[in-house]
């Protein structure tokens, strides 16, 4: 599969090049069966690409459809103004064509571009606060409050004299599983997905 990308190149600068999902299905029949991403011709603002994969003569490497064959990572620079950028398809280095195992053309039939939106700095971290507090809505304290991330991390935190707890240094554009708990009461887990600072994340006892 072949195309040319073009980007902005006042704005994003390519970092990264690595084969997508697709690009590498499980294929057993050759043991050197793999994906290779050639480069040629790469200018700022332009990059003509080459996804070659390695693998059986059968013409099933790649299925019909849309497919993730390429991994592009880019750098966003540091002066780069809020908005959409395009991202967009030409054949200004290679046409967007595929080449079947059998050696056979195989034109794109679409071509659909894209764009790149920038919203503003990302916190480095953020911080989650809330309180924990009784069924009658008094703050409890001496709760254990943990908070658990995607790989399995735990980091707890006792609750102040009014209920209130914190975690700071929490790395946002996660999911993170948040539980409290105390001997006396029962409390419902939440899930949050922290893009900023997060207030009042509080739990109420069950009886």
């Amino acid at each position: 599969t072949q195309f040319t990308l073009n980007y902005d190149p006042e704005v994003l600068t390519i970092t990264g090049l690595n084969s997508g999902t697709d690009s590498n299905p499980n294929i057993a029949a050759e043991p050197d069966a793999g994906t290779k991403i050639i480069v040629a011709a790469q200018t700022p603002g332009q990059i003509g690409v080459v996804v070659h994969h390695n693998g059986a003569n059968d013409g099933t490497l790649l299925a019909q459809g849309t497919r993730r064959v390429l991994n592009v990572t880019f750098q966003i620079a540091e002066n780069a103004a809020l908005g959409s950028y395009p991202v967009t398809f030409s054949d200004a280095v290679f046409t967007g064509t595929s080449i079947s195992p059998r050696g056979t053309a195989m034109p794109f039939t679409t071509k659909e571009n894209g764009f790149m939106t920038i919203l503003g700095p990302a916190a480095a971290t953020v911080s989650i606060t809330g309180r924990v507090l009784t069924p009658e809505g008094t703050g409890l304290r001496n709760a254990q409050v943990t908070l658990t991330d995607s790989d399995g991390t735990q980091r707890t935190v006792t609750t102040s004299s009014l209920g209130y707890y914190r975690f700071d240094g929490v790395a946002p554009g996660r999911s993170y599983s948040i539980a409290a708990a105390s001997k006396r009461y029962r409390f419902q887990p939440r899930t949050v997905e922290p893009a900023s600072h997060l207030a009042d994340v509080d739990f109420i006892a069950q009886e």
